[in-house]
């Protein structure tokens, strides 16, 4: 039986809905998450073996490749998934940037890390790599910087992977996730948003506020497990490169090309002297 696995799989997020879908095709699934007690709501679904794995922490990288490989074990599939969010102005916050960085470690360079861990049970099996981009990661957006410049950066590194993983036969599929339902916002905490006294953007609060907490979603924005049933079809479809799952996923291809005016258009509004007016 080949497996899979996937990094990030607590209960509502994109990867317990990706290690449902590869499940559902007999595929064994090392479900993956930094607590097990974030993935209780898998332990009784046949064929998933769940993991702890902290995708920041060596040791814990090692621990999991070691539990995979044990007695031989083959790993047809990794699927990176692990993420933070951050929503804030990017003025605000510490010059330490403290709370960014760690945002960074997990979305850019836990990709790297679990992805060099894992390459030799994945080129033994000349199986695929898939990395959980986001639309998110091609257009520059107010309040989001932070999280969409580590979606860019990762987008182009899982592309150049697939480059250097071609000649050892190894695919690598880069999902530009559109907007999905699920536990993402309610992740971020940010229940009671507020933005730190004296910030230049405080009469923006409200707005801000409701953008952290998901509140504009769309009514009919794809459920996490259909978007993980997307995702394993393009895989085991045999696809490479950027693919599109997720609501308004098609909208990757449009976005880039867009006028700058045209995005930023009601996006700041205009900001003067603390001043803010939105359209």
């Amino acid at each position: 039986m080949d497996s899979v696995l996937i990094t990030g799989c607590s209960a509502g997020g994109l990867g317990s809905g990706i290690a449902l879908a590869f499940q559902a095709r007999n595929i064994h699934v090392f479900a993956t998450s930094r607590s097990l007690s974030s993935l209780q709501h898998l332990k009784d679904v046949p064929n998933v073996t769940l993991l702890e794995l902290d995708v920041t922490d060596v040791a814990s990288i090692e621990k999991a490749v070691g539990v995979v490989g044990r007695d031989g074990g083959r790993l047809k599939y990794l699927v990176n998934n692990a993420g933070r969010g951050l929503i804030g102005p990017l003025l605000d916050g510490g010059v330490g940037c403290e709370v960014e960085r760690k945002l960074w470690e997990v979305n850019y360079w836990g990709v790297l890390a679990v992805t060099r861990a894992f390459a030799p049970l994945i080129i033994k099996e000349k199986g695929a790599v898939v990395n959980i981009g986001s639309s998110a990661g091609l257009v520059n957006l107010p309040w989001q910087g932070i999280y969409t410049s580590s979606k860019a950066a990762t987008n182009l590194l899982s592309e150049t992977l697939r480059l250097e993983l071609e000649p050892l036969s190894v695919r690598v599929i880069t999902v530009v996730a559109g907007i999905v339902k699920s536990s993402f916002f309610a992740n971020l905490g940010n229940e009671d948003f507020e933005l730190p006294q004296g910030s230049y953007y405080k009469s923006l609060e409200k707005h801000i506020g409701g953008l952290s907490r998901g509140e504009d979603l769309p009514a009919n924005a794809m459920g996490a497990e259909e978007f993980g049933r997307g995702v394993v079809a393009d895989v085991l479809a045999g696809k490479r490169g950027n693919t599109y799952t997720g609501t308004l996923g098609w909208a990757s291809w449009v976005v880039p090309v867009f006028p700058k005016g045209f995005l930023e258009e009601g996006g700041l509004g205009g900001v003067s002297g603390g001043e803010s007016v939105i359209d």
